[in-house]
């Protein structure tokens, strides 16, 4: 699997980035801060969340270390269910299947037909996350009150209902709840239904052009493929289905919108007897939030468009979306603006992450439309340093994918991101030693031009030593008694000189005897460093 550029770089251990205090500590109109909250909402929708979604994530990832270790914490984010639409999927015991499970195990204490059709209501609320249908809240309760099934027994029907296959294909198939409005046609057409159909359906093929172009995955099988290829964990983002009152559901028909979000009244009739009573009636909660269904997003947006249920506008083409091709040219220019966004805007410097900017879908928009000029884009963002980091890597445009480079390293004004130029290293010439952009070099001494007397008490005079007395124990070296002892002439080879200072040495003497120690007061003008 061929991850995409854009998620590249996130296991990183150094990077070239502003430092996370500094960030924080800037105007909100700072590029800087910008840079770095749009970073992070970039990062969340690929996760499948909208941007007003993110910024429990931003707030998060201000509370990090440094900003490295704040985009690799929000890289390593999944969202919760709620947020993405899963939550009959979701890991813990508190909602979805696994809260169903875990009811399997528990001995509930139950009593009148209130009490116990508050037990059902949770299995309908927790468990398949929808109010209950009268008719099915009525049914399980007797159940119970009557004492033919316990409270274990009818959490495990429902988690081996039809319902619950339903919902189990559109977790493991699209990633996300199965919708009102889907789940009552289902359930109404069981004879028809097959997980077949879901996996060919336009909503499936929408799928596929995510993970084929944006590297945003529906399976949890393919998001841990992408994770071991190098990629992080990312979703398809979808919303904007109809909320419907399941109150009135008898299984052959689509149910109204849901409007009374208070006390839901279940009204059981004044003819209803054991368990019910005469003319009492139940109040619950609803669940969710009002959604009429016209405010649809991401796939479902695309997926409602094609079907012809409600159009919408190609940000591509101004046209309306009415073919898989449609959205596919969609998501290739998404494509190619994320790939120049992390390829020309990237922490490539030395000591980088490698990490490369990922534009927003807000970002996005104004080089969506078909006409727009990508490579200018591209130019620009190459020539300009991302304002997230400290340094940057020049370029020029080459492909969407690759950079041509020039050699020279962007950083912030005033920045020389060298200040050794001058010193090469030793293996080539042309190769300059990289300094880090906050390098300031030793500080300089104070120099100043003195005369300085470094041997105030000396006269020249070279002092008398005794010399060691040799005894039995000294053997003259061969080399010392193969040597000629004469005197030195002068005219001779200068090779004597450099001998006799030798011995000179040896002997315990100054090697300074010369006319440098002749002169009386030496003087020395110096640099006093």
């Amino acid at each position: 699997m061929a991850v995409k550029n854009w998620q590249l770089g996130y296991n990183a251990t150094t990077g070239n980035f502003e430092n996370l205090q500094d960030i924080k500590d800037a105007d909100p109109n700072d590029p800087r801060v910008a840079a770095f909250e749009n970073q992070v909402t970039a990062i969340m929708e690929q996760k499948g969340l909208l941007a007003s979604q993110a910024q429990q994530y931003v707030a998060n990832a201000y509370a990090q270390g440094t900003t490295l270790d704040a985009l690799k914490t929000t890289a390593q984010q999944t969202g919760t269910a709620e947020e993405r639409g899963d939550v009959w999927g979701a890991s813990d015991d508190s909602s979805g299947k696994s809260f169903l499970t875990a009811q399997e195990g528990v001995t509930a204490a139950t009593g009148d037909w209130k009490t116990n059709a508050g037990l059902i209501e949770s299995l309908y609320t927790e468990g398949f996350g929808r109010e209950a249908d009268t008719d099915g809240l009525a049914y399980w309760t007797e159940e119970l009150t009557s004492g033919k099934m316990s409270y274990a027994d009818i959490a495990k029907s429902f988690g081996v209902s039809e319902e619950a296959q339903i919902r189990d294909d559109y977790h493991s198939t699209f990633g996300r709840d199965v919708d009102d409005s889907g789940l009552q046609y289902w359930l109404r057409d069981d004879t028809n239904y097959s997980q077949a159909a879901l996996t060919g359906s336009t909503e499936q093929e929408i799928r596929d052009l995510h993970a084929d172009h944006l590297g945003q995955f529906s399976t949890e099988t393919e998001r841990q493929a992408n994770i071991a290829a190098g990629g992080f964990w990312t979703d398809a983002q979808e919303g904007g289905y109809a909320n419907l009152d399941w109150r009135s559901y008898d299984g052959t028909g689509t149910t109204d919108v849901q409007t009374d979000f208070d006390q839901l009244r279940y009204d059981f009739g004044t003819d209803k007897s054991s368990p019910f009573g005469t003319g009492d009636d139940l109040f619950f909660g609803a669940t969710g939030t009002a959604d009429d269904g016209t405010n649809k997003t991401g796939v479902e947006r695309f997926r409602a468009s094609v079907a012809g249920e409600q159009d919408a506008t190609s940000s591509f083409s101004g046209n309306t979306i009415s073919s898989i091709d449609d959205v596919r040219n969609i998501l290739g220019r998404r494509e190619d603006l994320m790939n120049i966004s992390s390829t020309y805007d990237k922490d490539d410097a030395e000591g980088g992450s490698g990490i490369g900017r990922i534009f927003t879908l807000a970002e996005m928009e104004p080089y969506m439309n078909e006409a727009a000029d990508l490579k200018g884009l591209a130019e620009d963002l190459g020539a300009t340093k991302w304002a997230l980091l400290t340094k940057e890597l020049d370029k020029t445009f080459k492909t969407y994918t690759e950079a041509d480079y020039t050699g020279k390293t962007l950083t912030n004004p005033g920045i020389n991101p060298d200040q050794r130029g001058t010193n090469r290293n030793t293996l080539s010439n042309d190769y300059q030693v990289p300094v880090p952009p906050d390098y300031e070099g030793p500080d300089k001494a104070n120099v100043t031009r003195q005369n300085v007397n470094y041997m105030p008490s000396l006269d020249g005079t070279v002092p008398n030593r005794s010399l060691r007395n040799l005894d039995s124990s000294y053997t003259t070296a061969p080399q010392q008694a193969a040597r000629n002892q004469g005197t030195f002439v002068a005219g001779t080879s200068a090779q004597g000189v450099r001998r006799r200072q030798s011995s000179a040495a040896r002997s315990g003497r100054s090697a300074m005897g010369t006319k440098q120690l002749a002169r009386n007061n030496m003087q020395i003008k110096s640099l006093n460093i």
